[in-house]
């Protein structure tokens, strides 16, 4: 009888200790553009598919996942940290650190939103508008992309 209890508990912790990864499709994207001292609506190509990993206690991603799939190449992640907040809908963002500070330093680019219960979220980057220096600077677009995603 102790080794059916023994092997049903192992069945339990193993279970619950399996992250669970899910496949995401953008469906569209778009935003805008700086042109000629305005703002103007873009539609843009939306990105690849990408890959996130659900938590063991399916509340939240895993971080790194997470900075992999908003920052495709590896080089460009040097210093950089994702920070995923919430538990049905959970929000992730990128941080710059540095070597000398555990404390995330700044917000960086995109975030990343999505409800683990309805597995659709959106990508948008805002950060555009906020990099410029002077007045007449060109302005980096800003985007938002809708995503969907399923279970593997």
């Amino acid at each position: 009888m102790s080794r059916v209890l023994m092997a049903c508990w192992l069945i339990l912790v193993t279970s619950s200790t399996v992250a669970e990864t899910i496949a995401c499709q953008f469906v569209a994207a778009a935003g805008l553009t700086w042109q000629s001292g305005r703002w103007e609506a873009e539609r843009f190509n939306p990105h690849n598919p990408f890959f996130l990993k659900v938590t063991p206690d399916g509340m939240s991603l895993n971080e790194n996942e997470v900075l992999k799939a908003l920052i495709k190449e590896e080089r460009f992640r040097k210093n950089l940290k994702a920070k995923c907040i919430g538990q049905a809908v959970v929000t992730c963002t990128i941080f710059l650190t540095t070597d000398t500070s555990p404390v995330y330093e700044l917000a960086f680019g995109p975030v990343l939103q999505i409800g683990l219960k309805s597995l659709q979220g959106a990508v948008a980057t805002l950060s555009g508008y906020t990099s410029k220096q002077e007045p007449n600077e060109a302005r980096d677009s800003l985007t938002v992309s809708p995503f969907i995603c399923q279970k593997m």
